[in-house]
């Protein structure tokens, strides 16, 4: 007896759609949507309020190894990304409190999409307060270009000019100076593209991101036939033209922390500054990661193991034990991950100092979400989230992070 008609497994579940019948199509793109994540934080929101209309607990302190704060509850941390401008979040939040599906449409022909886009703004400051923010503009690749000593990139940066399009200069090989000298509102839509791809390519790649990752991640609008080449095209541009440091500072990272390991009682140190050496607490090993300010991040029961590469070949790296899928397992400390947890720890830094100036000026913090800071008071403004915010610790200063600082203010919060 042959295979059912209706063998999921084997139809393409595409076409199997086009083939139904529109109501029954329409329940099912319902049943879709209000079965979304994204769609039950309302209602999780509002079980996390309490007597008083605040709600606690929303950040674990210290959650990743890094230091982060990790999200909890509500998840303030990954609150959907708009697909819909709201320029005033008052007027939404009234359109949504009459319970009128109609009053969403204003905004968008999909009235879900519209009330996704505008969970954010169910957070709110007390009254007679307002909320102010300030974010870290590219805080990571900005220190990762500095620990590599890239400096002509970090003066870009800290001139203000537009980087990602100074990458994707050099990406499509074009004229720099003219690219650069174009305004952004004039921009065509095919600039717009390939800015698109250099903001990729800076905030992607200081990890050691290889070039099917960048592919799979990044190049899914091209066509198949041409996906590769460009993905291999824009990692070599990145690693040998623009950034050519940043690698260097991978693999210094990586030698450092596998000489730590194999040379117990010696302190191994990178050029950039950072320090590894292997260290027992409570009868446990660690390798012991010290950043530039003194901070510590631990790696525990590190040995060394050969490891499959995305190359396809073997090599000797350092594993440590971490919490995955709820089970310890042996996690490679290869360089692209090494670089990830010193610069997001560095990051971390930045951000935690800020909190205490803001903290002693009478400014209380009352959110982060990744790099940036919420505080509640009546009288912060912008520019008291840009003065505070674009202080440095000796630390940055010495190692020349070029810091920018986004800020905004206003009674709801937004992005």
């Amino acid at each position: 007896m042959g295979k059912p008609r209706h063998d999921f497994a084997v139809l393409d579940f595409g076409l199997l759609l086009d083939d139904l019948p529109p109501d029954l199509l329409r329940v099912l793109k319902i049943r879709a949507t209000i079965a979304a994540s994204s769609l039950k934080k309302l209602d999780r929101m509002l079980q996390c309020v309490g007597p008083d209309g605040r709600v606690r607990g929303s950040l674990q302190y210290h959650g990743a190894m890094t230091g982060r704060w990790a999200g909890r509850l509500l998840q303030p941390q990954n609150l959907p990304r708009p697909t819909v401008k709201i320029d005033d979040p008052e007027a939404l939040v009234a359109a949504v409190k009459t319970g009128d599906v109609n009053a969403l449409r204003p905004w968008g022909d999909d009235p879900i999409d519209v009330l996704v886009s505008g969970l954010r703004h169910a957070l709110i400051a007390r009254d007679g307060t307002v909320l102010g923010s300030g974010d870290f503009a590219t805080i990571e690749a900005r220190i990762v270009l500095a620990l590599a000593g890239q400096d002509d990139k970090v003066a870009v940066l800290a001139s203000g000019a537009d980087v990602y399009r100074d990458m994707a200069a050099d990406i499509y090989g074009l004229d720099k100076a003219a690219f650069m000298r174009l305004e952004k509102e004039l921009l065509t839509l095919e600039q717009k593209e390939r800015r698109q791809v250099g903001k990729n390519t800076v905030l992607g790649c200081g990890f050691a991101l290889w070039w099917e990752g960048f592919r799979d991640r990044y190049l899914k609008h091209l066509p198949a036939a041409e996906r590769d080449g460009f993905a291999q095209k824009v990692i070599y541009t990145y690693r040998k033209v623009w950034a050519p440091m940043v690698p260097r500072l991978w693999y210094d990272l990586e030698l450092a922390a596998t000489a730590a390991v194999c040379r117990p009682g010696n302190v191994v140190e990178t050029e950039c500054g950072v320090e590894y050496r292997l260290k027992t607490k409570a009868g446990i090993p660690f390798l012991v990661c010290q950043l530039l300010n003194g901070k510590n991040l631990y790696y525990p029961n590190p040995r060394i193991e050969e490891r499959m590469t995305h190359r396809g070949n073997t090599k000797a790296v350092v594993v440590y034990d971490a919490m995955k899928d709820h089970q310890w397992r042996g996690v490679s400390a290869w360089h692209g991950r090494l670089t990830e947890h010193v610069v997001s720890g560095l990051a971390r830094e930045l951000l935690v100092d800020a909190v205490f100036r803001f903290e002693e000026r009478g400014f209380p913090v009352v959110l982060t979400v990744h790099d940036e800071i919420v505080v509640e008071h009546p009288a912060i403004t912008e520019q008291l989230m840009v003065e505070i915010m674009s202080e440095q610790p000796k630390w940055a200063i010495d190692l020349g992070v070029p810091i920018a600082v986004e800020a905004w203010f206003g009674k709801r919060y937004r992005k």
